[in-house]
């Protein structure tokens, strides 16, 4: 008697499928291009990440890509953090949780997050989604790592005795918030990540950004980068990116004053000396004197 035999492919077929599926189920790697700032964000050793950028560029998409590749690729984790190769806390901050949570479900879920059976069950890129009164809490991912999300509305003190291995910040973050997430992440010689649009005007992030090579700057030793939209013209690849230079110019077109250009399609950090009310502006504010 002869016992049937049953293909199911060679072992080069099964591969080729695993990798495929990857490709799929990881959006965060294989599900977006890259411009050459986003990916050197990405791939930056820094200890301190700082980007001021134009709006709806892509600033934050890169930030989420690399929280999830840090949590969860443990062959990266003797090079991030080689006294401390054991990662499990990483904190994530948007101004409010209601910003948070529309972040996490219109952007992180859809775009970025492991999808499909690798959500379920891999070892290392499956997660499952903590919320609290309907508002998002943390991402447990089965690598061991859990990324917390925080609220600027929180206290100094409310973030104390934490230990985590990486902070990110998106948007501006107030002054007296800095020193004390700094220090979170001091004894895993951590990592300490900023992108925002400069519409605030905060003093240290004006000292940081804008004030390069000059004895006033902060932050010193960080990696820097100021976007414009004119920087997101490109891919890597080579192929257009989402703003080619008649968009770029409509969205000028669309800027009210010559400081909203700045700060919203060159990526500067605008800062009017003297400014009291954070909306004034000198274009509408500032009229000649009459005789």
């Amino acid at each position: 008697m002869v016992t049937p035999v049953i293909h199911t492919g060679s072992a080069r077929d099964q591969v080729q499928h695993r990798i495929n599926q990857m490709k799929e189920e990881l959006p965060h790697i294989y599900g977006l291009k890259w411009y050459v700032w986003s990916k050197a964000f990405y791939e930056s050793r820094n200890k301190i990440n700082l980007l001021t950028a134009a709006n709806q560029c892509g600033k934050s998409v890169s930030m989420i890509r690399k929280n999830i590749e840090w949590a969860c690729n443990k062959s990266l984790w003797p090079e991030l953090w080689p006294a401390n190769p054991e990662p499990r806390m990483f904190w994530y901050f948007y101004p409010s949780g209601e910003v948070a949570t529309i972040e996490f479900e219109k952007k992180w879920v859809p775009d970025l997050l492991p999808r499909g059976e690798t959500r379920r069950s891999d070892p290392q890129y499956g997660w499952d989604a903590e919320f609290d009164k309907g508002e998002i809490q943390a991402i447990h991912f089965k690598s061991g790592v859990t990324i917390y999300f925080k609220s600027y509305g929180q206290k100094a003190i409310n973030l104390q005795t934490a230990t985590c291995h990486m902070s990110s910040c998106d948007e501006e973050m107030p002054e007296d918030l800095v020193d004390e997430v700094l220090a979170r992440v001091s004894a895993t010689n951590g990592y300490f990540n900023t992108v925002f649009t400069a519409t605030l005007g905060l003093q240290l992030w004006y000292k940081a950004m804008e004030c390069q090579g000059r004895a006033e700057e902060v932050f010193k030793t960080a990696a820097k980068w100021q976007v414009a939209l004119y920087d997101c013209q490109t891919f890597t690849d080579g192929t257009p990116g989402h703003w080619p230079i008649e968009r770029i110019k409509q969205r000028e077109a669309a800027c009210t004053t010559h400081n909203e250009i700045l700060k919203r399609v060159m990526g500067r950090f605008v800062k009017d000396e003297g400014k009291k009310y954070s909306s004034f502006t000198p274009d509408l504010c500032v009229q000649p004197e009459k005789v």
